[in-house]
């Protein structure tokens, strides 16, 4: 149980246990009513205090005293980003689904050295984070971007069948890019930035 959560628990249990005592007692003393009434204002206010002192000094700690970036177990920290290479084979949308469950979305390439280093950890077709669904032809990334930097294969992207929406990096020499229907099951890259501090 984190230092917070803690404070929280007891405190308000502790709150709890004096209000049960008090009314079972309050028959017998009804006269102190009020000195009971404050004993409990008083432990709330403590709980309050309390909280809010712990909080202001996790908060100054994170600004002056920021830990190093760290990525989860199973994640690759590539430029300040943590990125995830899936284990198993899924269709785009349940791809991307597993990544927004790890707090992440598919990875979009921004640079020409973030095509390179997926290139190195790639070794099969792959689902990246972009997409024509909205409007056939314009292509943008998961966060609503429009596409600048391209790496397409080809005579690529050709939607093919007039179904392809979704892209995937090829394993060729190159890496490059294809469109492709988004039902298809492939691996997956989820991306995301790792967090300096945490509450528990």
């Amino acid at each position: 149980m984190g230092v917070l959560t803690s404070l929280l628990f007891y405190t308000l249990l502790g709150s709890l246990i004096f209000y049960f005592i008090y009314l079972l007692i309050f028959p017998v003393f009804s006269g102190q009513r009020s000195f009971y009434l404050v004993i409990i204002l008083c432990l709330s206010l403590l709980s309050v205090f309390l909280i809010t002192g712990y909080l202001l000094v996790w908060i100054v700690s994170c600004l002056m005293f920021l830990p190093e970036k760290t990525c989860p177990t199973g994640w690759e920290m590539f430029s300040g980003v943590c990125y995830f290479l899936s284990g198993t084979s899924a269709n785009w949308d349940e791809a991307r689904r597993d990544c927004r469950d790890k707090g992440a979305d598919l990875v979009l390439i921004e640079s020409s050295k973030e095509q390179t280093f997926l290139s190195a950890i790639t070794n099969e077709n792959t689902w990246i984070g972009l997409n024509d669904k909205e409007q056939e032809g314009t292509w943008k990334w998961v966060d609503g971007t429009p596409l600048n930097l391209t790496y397409w294969a080809e005579a690529q992207p050709d939607d093919g069948g007039g179904k392809e929406d979704c892209v995937h990096v090829r394993n060729d020499e190159k890496k490059s890019w294809n469109d492709l229907s988004c039902s298809t099951s492939l691996k997956w890259i989820c991306e995301k930035t790792p967090n300096h501090c945490t509450v528990s």
